[in-house]
């Protein structure tokens, strides 16, 4: 329920806001296992890329990428530089300070599920040909 003026009552102040991310791209990085919070993580860094039609312009965006659940953990020790996977999940802002007091901040995609995109490289004695 909202107050006079737009201002926002005690209970809409404690609700989630979305930040849902759908993105695919390939690994940069190999998978890194560690431990955060008493928990496995898998940690990969991932390039995303898009091409405008009109110009011929290539714009390319990287991602650090935090995996959590058993499911996707098993799934990272099958992944490897340059394979294509599709993330969906949610963004966190990881905020830390140098000596010098200047303060720094870091967006990390948490996936909560991951997908391994298909590999299309076919040798060519693989292919079929028509008779």
């Amino acid at each position: 329920m909202r107050t006079v003026w737009g201002v926002f009552s005690q209970r809409e102040m404690t609700m989630n806001s979305l930040k849902s991310v759908l993105i695919e791209g390939s690994l940069t990085s190999e998978p890194q296992f560690s431990e955060k919070w008493n928990k496995e993580v898998c940690t990969f860094r991932l390039v995303s890329t898009r091409y405008n039609r009109k110009d011929g312009v290539m714009e390319q965006s990287f991602y650090d990428i935090e995996a959590r659940t058993k499911v996707d953990l098993e799934k990272c020790k099958t992944l490897s530089v340059g394979r294509g996977v599709r993330i969906v999940g949610r963004m966190m802002t990881e905020r830390f300070g140098n000596a010098d007091g200047t303060e720094h901040h870091k967006l990390t995609i948490i996936a909560e599920n991951l997908e391994i995109k298909p590999r299309f490289d076919r040798k060519p004695s693989e292919v079929e040909t028509e008779s």
